[in-house]
Formats: structure tokens, C-alpha cells, sequence
């Protein structure tokens, strides 16, 4: 059934939890605690981080199933998830990594739309704060329709109906749950995953391919988020399977050539120590 791993069930699983906790506290919301209320949200903003960054992202470059029936359908279930369509995601995802994070030249912005320095001012990078809270409002939807048609044709147009009809049926179930519930922590959880973008790529070189990203070896942070600290090494060969990233390593410049960092990626944010 599993195209490359075994392995790739707990995405999918995960990504089946991600659509559960939007529609279970929709359902129960004025049954549920505010305690409980924000336990969901909590789990929805981690989930929504782990989707883009694991989930979400490794079914973009290595899909899950030998099926094209089975892909197809989990890019519909999975954009439940994201509350965005797969499609959408994958020609923004695409974008990243053919021009990665490059810098304005000649009067031309980036071609990267993600990139920290498209909003940045005089050469540099936008600020984390600006970058992380308004990433969210910066999408070019016509950008990403007329790219995903392109790449995926009628998928892309399922997922935007079965994505319309979800909404529409969690409006009619409870709409103030969408307005106070949904909405916000959908903000918040896209939101941080441009953070983690921003931490995956924040002091680095665009220009050159073996430093433009920042990785991260911490064996409970890969354990927990598929081998996601190997970002280097993804960039550099984005068509390895998250199992086998930790073999790519040895292929990396050394660690003192680039930027490493302890813990997880947020962490080096707040760290002058990259070894």
C-alpha cells in the first residue's frame, strides 16, 4: 500500500486527528469547558505546524501510497486539515524550494513569495514578529489556483468543494464555534508555522544551496517531527524520504559552514550559539 515507508501511516493518522480536532469542538462547543476548549486549541496550533512542516510537506514530495486513487484522496482529507487546499500548498511549497528564500535583485523581489526578504527592508531580513503575523494575510490566491491547476488539475477543484462544503457544514453546526473557535486558532496556528519557516531559514545564505538552510539534530525533536531538523539536507535533496534524511548529512558542509542549531529550530532564534 505505502509507495516509500510503512512509516508514512503515523502522517496519516495525524492528519486524520488534525480533522477531528476541528470538527469535535464545533460539535460539543457549548458542552466543552473552557479548559478544554483550550486544550483543543493548543493541539490544533501544534498540529497545524506539524501538518505544514511533516504532513502536509513530505506528501508534496514523496506521496504516501502506490495508489494515485489512495493520493488523491488523502490530498482531499488532509486539506480538511489544513483548511486550506493540499494543491494551494504544494505550488507554495514548490515555489520555496525552486527559488529558496532568494533576496531582491536589480529592483525585482523575490521569486520566492515565503521569502524573509520580500518584505524586508534595505537588503534585509523582514523582522520575525512582521514575518510571522502577517504571512498569513500575504497569499496570493490567484497565484496558487492558476499554479496548482496547472500541476494538478481537477484535484485541485475537488478539494476547493469538499473544503467549501466542510465550512459551510461547520457554520451551519455552530457558528459562533467557527467564528471564535475556528477562525482565530486556524490565524494562529498558520501563523506559527511561518515561524518555523522563518527559524528554518533566518541567518542564512540564499545563494549558496549547501548553507541556505538551518538544520537541527536533536534526536527528540527529529523523533517527534519526522526528521524535520534535517532541513539542510532536505534543500539540498528534497526528493529523499524524511527516513533516510539523517544519511544526507554526511554529504552537508561541515557544521562549522553553516548554521546548526540546539534544540529545534525556534530555539535558534533566541541563540547567538549555532554549533
Amino acid at each position: 500500500m505505502f509507495k516509500h515507508s510503512r512509516r508514512d501511516i503515523f502522517l496519516v493518522i495525524l492528519s486524520m486527528l488534525h480533522v477531528a480536532c476541528w470538527v469535535l469542538p464545533v460539535l460539543y462547543f457549548e458542552q466543552l469547558s473552557m479548559m478544554n476548549l483550550c486544550m483543543f486549541a493548543l493541539a490544533n496550533i501544534m498540529l497545524m505546524c506539524t501538518n505544514y512542516q511533516c504532513i502536509a510537506h513530505n506528501f508534496i514530495h514523496n506521496t504516501f501510497f502506490k495508489s494515485d486513487y489512495l493520493n488523491g484522496w488523502f490530498s482531499v482529507l488532509n486539506t480538511l486539515g489544513l483548511i486550506m487546499p493540499q494543491s494551494f500548498y504544494k505550488s507554495h511549497h514548490i515555489n520555496h524550494h525552486v527559488h529558496n528564500n532568494d533576496k531582491w535583485k536589480n529592483g525585482e523581489p523575490p521569486k520566492d513569495k515565503s521569502s524573509l526578504y520580500y518584505y524586508g527592508k534595505n537588503g534585509k531580513e523582514e523582522g520575525m514578529l512582521r514575518y510571522t503575523l502577517l504571512s498569513y494575510f500575504r497569499l496570493s490566491i490567484a497565484f496558487l489556483y492558476k499554479d496548482s491547476s496547472q500541476r494538478n488539475g481537477s484535484l485541485v477543484l475537488i478539494e476547493i468543494v469538499v473544503l467549501a462544503l466542510f465550512i459551510t457544514c461547520l457554520t451551519i453546526i455552530n457558528p459562533w464555534a467557527v467564528l471564535v473557535f475556528v477562525l482565530p486558532v486556524h490565524y494562529i496556528g498558520t501563523s506559527m508555522a511561518s515561524l518555523e519557516n522563518y527559524a528554518e531559514h533566518h541567518g542564512c545564505s540564499p545563494d549558496n544551496k549547501l548553507s541556505n538552510s538551518v538544520s537541527c539534530y536533536t534526536s527528540v525533536y527529529n523523533l517527534l517531527w519526522f526528521n524535520n531538523g534535517y532541513h539542510q539536507e532536505h534543500h539540498y535533496e528534497p526528493e529523499i524520504h524524511w527516513t533516510k534524511l539523517p544519511q544526507a548529512r554526511e554529504r552537508m558542509l561541515a557544521e562549522t559552514e553553516r548554521k546548526v542549531v540546539k534544540g529545534c529550530h525556534l530555539a535558534g532564534l533566541f541563540s547567538k550559539d549555532n554549533s
